[in-house]
């Protein structure tokens, strides 16, 4: 299914509670990372690009990659694949995050934060890394990311919070605690290391 701008009731909505079915979710339009930046909002429909993803094929992909990719998490704490997007998609996405590092200045250099064991938090640079959080009002410039993103964090944590932990898991909690993923609790992060930056 396309997902043309102009279809988008409501393009830039603020993270909400997801329905608990699945079902519930199916051509709903993306719920959207929050309005935090005080950068303009544009509910026009002049985007020079409208998003190529199918989201109901999005949806079934993620859903389809579960289960492996629990298994591989539990039993090496990482899942790898370089075949769940097809080349010319991952060409686009790669245009779009150029696109707003060049054209829409997004970029801007990268820090995180530590939490010690008494809950305070200690800020550190990341120097010659610059960093991105798309949200909703980039969809003009990267809609099929935002798309993307949006699928992502709708439908893999509760596909992935619904598979099982293998008996075999040498990551096996003493509890057998499932995967507790939220769907409404996120942060969606671009990174470019320069030259000499650090990693």
């Amino acid at each position: 299914m396309m997902l043309p701008l102009s279809s988008l009731k409501f393009p830039f909505a603020a993270v909400g509670r997801a329905p608990t079915r699945l079902s519930q979710k199916t051509n709903k339009i993306p719920r959207l990372l929050s309005q935090r930046c005080g950068r303009r909002l544009s509910s026009s429909s002049s985007s020079s690009m409208d998003p190529v993803l199918d989201m109901a094929e999005l949806e079934t992909k993620f859903r389809q990659v579960a289960p492996p990719m629990a298994e591989a998490l539990y039993t090496q704490g990482y899942y790898t694949t370089t075949d769940f997007l097809p080349p010319f998609l991952i060409a686009r996405l790669r245009r779009q995050c150029v696109a707003l590092r060049h054209h829409d200045g997004r970029f801007e250099p990268s820090w995180s934060e530590t939490v010690d064991v008494h809950g305070r938090t200690t800020r550190f640079d990341k120097p010659g890394v610059l960093a991105c959080e798309p949200d909703g009002r980039d969809y003009d410039t990267a809609p099929d990311l935002i798309v993307y993103l949006s699928v992502l964090v709708q439908t893999l944590p509760v596909a992935l919070n619904q598979q099982q932990q293998p008996s075999s898991s040498s990551m096996q909690s003493s509890d057998n605690t499932p995967m507790d993923l939220s769907d409404a609790a996120f942060n969606a992060k671009l990174a470019v290391t320069l030259p000499g930056g650090s990693v």
